[in-house]
């Protein structure tokens, strides 16, 4: 029984590092996993990744014309079950640029629409309180300017706004059939820094309460 899963974000919410520290723990010894490599396409780019996140180098942020459309990993479980990953290693500038213009690639439609699973990745960084309209407008009139019109949606549009018309499009491409979606959180250790008691379950329904309404 095989279960394809893809992976999506924006910019910088971690994709690739996640890819990085994926690769190797199924490559060493040193760690338990209860998934293990079946098959993988294009393992020299996911090695290398690996390696300079052993290293503790930066990652090069992917960008447009760095995309690897071709990467797909296969887990095999203690089951027996195959777990096809359907990176591709797409930039957030990708996803980001779907719901600006309000379109979508042939070659990535297909991919989330033969999906059993998406994994959708937020940077714990990006999640800012959007505050109320009450209190902007209070910072407008203390500061005597008048509020610009000029507006970015890759820039202005809030975070979870973003989120979600992007699962409205993968839901809109799977014709209203059952996605099973995962939110993974990255740079966790920021979220815990305040309250190391914190949950993901929890942030989510606190600090991103319309997203959470929303699924």
């Amino acid at each position: 029984m095989n279960k394809k899963c893809f992976i999506m974000g924006l910019p910088g919410a971690g994709k690739t590092t996640f890819l990085a520290a994926l690769w190797h723990t199924i490559n060493s010894n040193s760690f338990a996993a209860s998934l293990k490599l079946d098959k993988i396409d294009n393992g020299q780019y996911l090695a290398q990744l690996s390696q300079k996140w052993v290293d503790a180098e930066p990652l090069d942020r992917t960008v447009p014309s760095n995309e690897q459309t071709n990467l797909s990993i296969k887990l095999k479980a203690p089951d027996e079950t195959i777990f096809e990953l359907f990176f591709p290693d797409l930039s957030g500038e990708t996803f980001q640029k779907h719901y600006v213009q309000r379109s979508i690639s042939e070659e990535l439609a297909d991919y989330i629409q033969t999906a059993d699973a998406v994994l959708f990745f937020i940077h714990v960084d990006s999640v800012k309180s959007i505050g109320l309209i009450s209190e902007h407008m209070t910072c407008i009139q203390d500061n005597k300017a008048e509020p610009s019109l000029a507006r970015d949606p890759k820039k202005h549009d809030p975070l979870q706004v973003q989120v979600i018309e992007l699962l409205q499009f993968i839901s809109d491409l799977r014709k209203g059939q059952l996605t099973k979606i995962s939110f993974v959180f990255s740079a966790w250790d920021i979220a815990i820094r305040a309250n190391s008691e914190m949950t993901p379950a929890t942030f989510f329904s606190t600090h991103m309460n319309m997203l959470w309404q929303f699924c």
